[in-house]
């Protein structure tokens, strides 16, 4: 058990030390922004990669109100709920959340890893793990955007 939670506080640890930038060249297909076909480190609002292992990084810039917040979609429920994966930067948080159509999100796990990385005052990227997502989200790569918002229930 210590152990377990030594690797943790390891893993969070040199996740949120590690300031490297996105490398969207690497990989064919590894990263999408908004607005549509903005470049990468310049003009990207929000800037989705997967890496290599699975991981979604979420590089958010221009975030300057201390609650604002991404939700992802992650999936879609049998009962029509979407599920979502939240990063609210700079509160260094990230959670999961539930809504359905028209709803606010009613948050369903608050105390998620801390993956959040600073890359400046306004700029952040939020990592959510493969093990985190749905097994076919990586390969549907649907990403539909609710952010910014302040119907968030915690």
């Amino acid at each position: 058990m210590i152990l377990k939670s030594l690797l943790a506080v390891l893993l969070v640890t040199l996740v949120s030390c590690n300031n490297t930038t996105i490398d969207c060249s690497v990989e064919e297909h590894s990263c999408f922004g908004t607005p549509a076909n903005c470049q990468p480190d310049t003009d990207c609002n929000v800037l989705f990669h997967f890496d290599s292992q699975g991981n979604l990084d979420v590089k958010m810039r221009d975030v300057v109100d201390y609650n604002r917040y991404i939700a992802v979609a992650v999936s879609v429920r049998a009962d029509l709920a979407t599920e979502y994966v939240i990063c609210i930067p700079h509160q260094q948080r990230r959670m999961r959340g539930v809504a359905k159509q028209g709803e606010p999100i009613q948050i369903v796990e608050q105390h998620m890893a801390r993956y959040v990385r600073d890359m400046s005052d306004d700029e952040f990227v939020c990592t959510f793990l493969k093990s985190e997502l749905p097994n076919d989200f990586l390969q549907s790569r649907r990403l539909l955007l609710r952010r910014w918002e302040s119907s968030l229930k915690i």
